[in-house]
C-alpha cells in the first residue's frame, strides 16, 4: 500500500473514532464497548509512540519516581536524568513464562501469606486435611473449594491456567521415563493392536502430555486418552482421544497398558489422592502400570522452591508436595508399590514414578 493509500485510510480511522468519541460523550455508546474501546485507544498509543515519547509520558508523573525504585533494584535501567530502559532483568520478566509466575505470585501468593498466620492459629497450628478449610477460604471470605471458587472467577482462573502452562515449558516425564524398557507392549509387535487402550492420561487438561507421546511414539498403535471435566478436557492432536471424566469416580477405560497421572495428586490432601489412586486400580489389569510425574522432594534437604510450592499446595487445597517416603506411603495405603523413580534432572526435585500393584 502506497504511503498516500496509507495517509488516507488513517484519515478514515481517525474520523471513525472521533465520531464514536461523540457518542460515547452523549451517554449513546453502551458501558461495555466504551471501555474496551477506551483499552484499545491506549494499546494503540503505546504501541506507536516512539521510546522519547514514552519517557516524556512518565517524566511528569509519579511513574518517574517508581522508575527509580525499579532501577534500585536492575528491574530498569537508569540511562541518566528522567531517562530509562529495559534490563536484562526486565526483558526476562517480560517473558510470558515469568509474567504468569509474578501474576500468580501478587494475586494469589502474597495474599495467602498474609493469612497464613491468622489460619495457623485459628487451626492450632495443625496439618490442615480439608480443601473447604484452608487459607483461601479466609483470604476470599469464601466457603467454595478453590477450583470451584476459581471458576466463579474467570479473571484467577486465567492466571492460574497460565501460571500451570508456563511451568510445563520444562521437561516432563515423558522425556524422562523409559517407555521401552518399562512396558512390555511396546516390544510386542506381534500383539499390537490399534484397538488397546494404550495410555490414559488422567486429569491431562488439554492434552500437552498425550501429543507428547503420540510425537515421541509416531507409529505405535492403540489408543491414547485424555481425560478431564467436561469444561477443561480438550484435544488438538490426532490419534488423541478427548474424555470427560471425573477421576473421583470409577475409571472407564479398563485394562490400560499405561495410566499416567502428572500434577493432579500434589492437589489433594491424602484422603482425596487415595480415591483417586484406589479408582485407576479397580481398572488396572495385569499387564497395567501407573506413571506418577510429581515432585518428588528428597527425605532430608528439600530445595527452598520445593519446599515453598509444598507450602501454595497447604494454602491453597490443603494439599502437599511429598517426599519420596511419603509417596510410597500413600502408594500402600491403595495396594500399590512404588517400583522405581525417575528424576527428570540429576539433584532435582521434578521425577516420574513406576507404580504397579503389590
Amino acid at each position: 500500500m502506497s504511503s498516500k493509500a496509507i495517509t488516507g485510510e488513517v484519515g478514515k480511522m481517525i474520523d471513525s473514532m472521533r465520531a464514536i468519541a461523540g457518542d460515547g460523550g452523549t451517554g449513546e455508546l453502551p458501558e461495555m464497548s466504551r471501555q474496551q474501546l477506551l483499552q484499545a485507544a491506549k494499546d494503540l498509543q503505546y504501541n506507536l509512540e516512539t521510546p522519547a515519547e514514552t519517557c516524556n509520558r512518565y517524566r511528569y508523573s509519579d511513574a518517574g519516581r517508581l522508575l527509580r525504585y525499579a532501577a534500585s533494584s536492575a528491574l530498569v535501567t537508569q540511562t541518566g536524568d528522567d531517562a530509562w530502559s529495559a534490563s536484562r532483568l526486565s526483558h526476562s520478566m517480560a517473558a510470558p513464562g515469568s509474567e504468569a509466575n509474578i501474576a500468580h505470585a501478587y494475586t494469589t501468593i502474597l495474599p495467602f501469606t498474609v493469612d497464613f498466620a491468622r489460619f495457623l492459629a485459628q487451626t492450632d497450628y495443625r496439618n490442615p486435611i480439608d480443601s473447604y478449610k484452608t487459607v483461601h477460604q479466609i483470604t476470599f471470605d469464601t466457603d467454595m473449594h478453590r477450583f470451584e471458587w476459581m471458576k466463579a472467577h474467570p479473571e484467577h482462573y486465567v492466571i492460574l491456567n497460565n501460571f500451570m502452562a508456563s511451568n510445563r515449558l520444562t521437561k516432563t516425564g515423558m522425556e524422562t521415563f523409559p517407555f521401552e524398557d518399562k512396558v512390555p507392549y511396546l516390544s510386542k509387535r506381534d500383539q499390537q493392536d490399534p484397538s488397546t487402550a494404550l495410555l490414559v492420561d488422567v486429569g491431562g487438561g488439554r492434552g500437552q502430555m498425550c501429543r507428547a507421546f503420540r510425537n515421541r511414539f509416531p507409529k505405535l498403535p492403540g489408543r491414547v486418552v485424555v481425560q478431564d471435566l467436561p469444561n477443561t478436557v480438550s484435544s488438538s492432536g490426532e490419534g488423541i482421544e478427548a474424555m470427560p471424566h471425573d477421576f473421583f469416580t470409577p475409571q472407564p477405560v479398563k485394562g490400560a497398558k499405561i495410566y499416567y497421572i502428572r500434577h493432579v495428586l500434589h492437589d489433594w490432601p491424602d484422603g482425596k489422592a487415595e480415591s483417586i489412586l484406589r479408582n485407576v486400580v479397580d481398572a488396572m489389569d495385569q499387564e497395567s502400570i501407573i506413571i506418577v510425574d510429581e515432585k518428588v522432594l528428597p527425605n532430608v534437604g528439600a530445595s527452598n522452591v520445593a519446599a515453598g510450592l509444598d507450602l501454595q499446595m497447604m494454602m491453597s487445597y490443603a494439599a502437599q508436595e511429598r517426599s519420596e517416603k511419603q509417596w510410597k506411603d500413600l502408594m500402600e495405603r491403595v495396594g500399590l508399590r512404588l517400583q522405581e523413580l525417575w528424576y527428570y534432572e540429576k539433584n532435582g526435585d521434578d521425577g516420574v514414578m513406576l507404580v504397579s500393584p503389590k
